[in-house]
């Protein structure tokens, strides 16, 4: 049986911590006694203020002995990719007993191409994303025309250049989990892959996540300009704290088992390859990439 209470989310997140614990397990024969107490408090300010801003400046000095009449258009381009990908897990309760939860692929997408994204979740309150952004600046051509005199006479010249286009790529991901309980007595979360995504190419996302709270991310931003510079921003934040956990077995319940796999999977995949996988509680994962070219 599973029951969720959810309360309003938190962008600002603040804490108080100072973390003693302890735990005493009896691993003999007779009675299992488990106890495991915690009092958490974190003082913790997330804020994310990203500003993208591009500022680009060509100037072009031109001084030769010649007859000129020149016409250049505007240099000034630009390829930009952003990402910005925010995940909160705040102020959630759980009750999950005696449940099997199960998340995987079982002989699935191999030889697959392209862009992939592939999200499996069992349980509650998981949050999965699979990001791609891509730009690429459009091929463009300057052209010059002057007049020379020669010893036929005048002649007028064209040249042409290849526009400049400057790129940019930035890739962000905050996520957090603060302020959940989780009540999972005689619970079993198991997510894996199994003999899938071999030979895959391209930007592969994989997310697989069985339990409850789990924050799982991909990311990829691509910028292409040509001839000028290139810029590619990653950032990442991830915060866990003021959760609460009771798996006790006081219940008589079996004994949660969280198990996480990866069997005969992503043999000879190529490219952008982010892969995550949870089994649990409040797990936070996350794989990000920006790649800026200037050709």
């Amino acid at each position: 049986m599973k029951t969720f209470a959810k309360t309003p989310l938190a962008l600002a997140i603040t804490a108080l911590l100072a973390a003693p614990y302890a735990l005493a397990t009896n691993t003999g024969g007779g009675d299992s006694d488990n106890e495991f107490s915690t009092s958490a408090a974190l003082d913790v300010t997330v804020e994310n203020s990203i500003d993208v801003e591009v500022n680009h400046k060509v100037d072009n000095d031109i001084d030769v002995d010649l007859t000129l009449d020149a016409t250049v258009h505007d240099p000034d381009h630009f390829s930009t990719a952003t990402v910005d990908r925010k995940q909160y897990m705040d102020g959630n309760t759980v009750y999950d007993d005696l449940s099997n939860n199960s998340a995987g692929t079982l002989n699935s997408g191999n030889n697959a191409q392209g862009n992939i994204g592939v999200n499996i979740a069992s349980g509650g309150l998981n949050g999965q994303a699979n990001d791609a952004a891509i730009s690429k600046g459009s091929e463009g051509e300057t052209t010059e025309t002057y007049t020379v005199d020669t010893i036929f006479g005048e002649k007028e010249v064209e040249k042409t250049y290849e526009s400049m286009v400057f790129a940019k790529a930035a890739t962000f991901s905050i996520q957090s989990s603060s302020n959940n309980s989780y009540d999972n007595d005689g619970t079993t979360n198991s997510a894996g892959a199994s003999d899938s995504f071999n030979t895959a190419s391209g930007n592969l996302g994989v997310n697989m996540a069985a339990g409850f709270g789990n924050g799982q991310h991909n990311g990829m931003t691509l910028a292409v300009g040509q001839n000028s510079s290139a810029e590619a921003t990653v950032a990442g934040v991830q915060t866990v704290y003021g959760n609460e956990l009771d798996n006790d077995v006081a219940c008589g319940c079996t004994v949660n088992t969280n198990t996480a796999s990866l069997t005969n999977s992503f043999n000879n995949a190529t490219g952008n390859v982010g892969v995550n996988i949870a089994a649990g509680n409040a797990n936070l994962q996350s794989n990000t990439l920006s790649i800026a070219r200037a050709q």
